[in-house]
């Protein structure tokens, strides 16, 4: 009888081992864009070039934030926004944005740059967490 994740044949760390090693595979595979994860706050970059199957080139996007009602309550250090998952930003590409070349690392199972994590995707993210 299977239960959970693990095969009938496989202990649990083999079992471990294998969802690793498949969700590793799925973010190494290398998209149209590459959104740098800066603890809360999401910015969006573009791959630009491919040098290899571990070293991309991404460039930097543009983006400009779109009207939102914004609901703030009292609380935290100044305020609380509630609903700040609903922002809206015109995200473009910037010819004249930064170019930074990410590395696959194999240890953490990421893109990186200078030890800062991106993510790949199907479309550019920008996200500002005004709750930080």
């Amino acid at each position: 009888m299977r239960v959970g994740f693990r095969r009938d044949d496989e202990t649990f760390d083999e079992a471990q081992d294998r969802w690793i090693a498949e969700q590793n595979a799925e973010r190494k595979v290398i998209r149209q864009y590459c959104n740098l994860h800066g603890y809360t706050d999401i910015e969006p970059f573009e791959v630009i070039r491919i040098v290899s199957d571990q070293c991309v080139e991404v460039r930097s996007m543009s983006a400009q934030k779109l009207p939102w009602k914004q609901e703030w309550y009292s609380g935290g250090f100044a305020g609380h926004c509630a609903n700040q998952r609903e922002q809206k930003w015109d995200i473009q590409s910037d010819e004249e944005g930064e170019v930074v070349r990410l590395r696959w690392s194999k240890a953490k199972g990421r893109w990186q740059y200078k030890d800062v994590r991106f993510v790949m995707s199907e479309t550019p993210r920008k996200f500002y967490d005004y709750n930080f």
